[in-house]
């Protein structure tokens, strides 16, 4: 229809051998972490149950409410995007949920906001549920042998592998074909209110600094869908910005004095530098990913002839949306 999109014909009619056996093998690794993960918390054996004494079952209750709420985030945020061009009018009667998220979030500049805030919540979340479960010392559990145990345990396995799992793309991969249903419920009304609150506060400002840098090193005009700050709202602003690099600031100073001071969970064998080095590379290649993601779910209701007139955009949407699964490929 002259628009970019994904479509989705999975079953498991139409699953190779092979493929169905990585599904299975993936479906009982990620079976056999959670068993491993909770047998760590019920035995005390995780930072929030051993050393910091939470209970045992208010510790698991709470990295499984933060996982839901962590995984609603992910794919609020690619919902609310592709949204974005709609017309709310269309489903204002049959998803008012939905509705009343993206009149909230698409007035404005409150997009921008929303992604700002989001950001800042989705890592409290990915920190809080580290704590709840990263193990201490030399963790055994179910009797497993110690090369098990230092596999899913030590190394931190385990928990990648169910907080990006359940965390993350079962929900996003789904919702990306069912927007307006996943949305329509109260807990994106609060995640909404939510993330537009933390970045009304001011914390995360900073960001709108690299934003300037960027429009200034490429010319290009921030576009902004609000009429000019107002003497009022500029000090405001700016008084925010201030405050925010002020806390970015302070926040480089502890991490690398930590670094330099081997305070970190890094390896004692890998110099200071060499890990300063690779937190940089990691947090930008992090910050293209999410915006990578943010950009395909952006211009599916883009027209095929707008994206055309940029070579680079195009060949990514045509690797994306032009073949079969590359978009879940890409969530996953």
């Amino acid at each position: 229809d002259g628009h970019y999109g994904a479509t989705s014909e999975n079953s498991w009619r139409n699953v190779s051998f092979f493929t169905a056996i990585r599904h299975l093998a993936s479906m009982a690794i990620t079976l056999f972490s959670i068993v491993m993960i909770s047998a760590a918390i019920f035995t005390k054996q995780t930072t929030a149950t051993g050393e910091k004494q939470v209970p045992t079952f208010l510790a698991f209750l709470v990295f499984w409410g933060l996982l839901a709420w962590l995984a609603m985030m992910e794919a609020g945020l690619n919902c609310m995007v592709g949204l974005k061009p709609v017309d709310a009018s269309l489903y204002s009667s049959s998803h008012r949920k939905t509705y009343a998220c993206t009149k909230l979030a698409h007035r404005g500049d409150n997009l921008e906001r929303f992604i700002v805030g989001r950001q800042y919540l989705d890592l409290m979340c990915v920190f809080l549920t580290s704590f709840m479960v990263s193990t201490i010392g030399d963790s055994s559990v179910l009797g497993m042998p110690k090369v098990v145990n230092d596999i899913f345990l030590a190394s931190g396995l385990a928990v990648i592998l169910i907080t990006i799992i359940f965390g993350q793309l079962v929900l996003v991969v789904n919702a990306a074909h069912s927007m307006l249903d996943f949305m329509n419920n109260y807990c994106m009304i609060a995640i909404t209110y939510a993330a537009l609150a933390v970045e009304a506060s001011g914390i995360l400002h900073s960001v709108y600094l690299v934003q300037m840098f960027f429009s200034y090193v490429t010319g290009k005009p921030i576009e902004s869908n609000e009429p000019p700050k107002t003497a009022f709202q500029k000090a405001l602003f700016w008084s925010r910005v201030a405050m925010s690099l002020g806390i970015l600031v302070i926040s480089f100073v502890v991490a690398f004095t930590a670094l330099f001071q081997n305070n970190t969970t890094m390896w004692s064998s890998v110099p200071p530098v060499v890990s300063i080095i690779m937190l940089i590379v990691l947090i930008g290649f992090t910050g293209i990913m999410e915006g990578l993601q943010i950009a395909l779910f952006a211009v599916v209701h883009l027209p095929a002839e707008e994206v055309e007139k940029h070579a680079l955009a195009k060949h990514n949407c045509d690797l994306v949306f032009l073949k079969h699964g590359h978009l879940q490929a890409f969530l996953v």
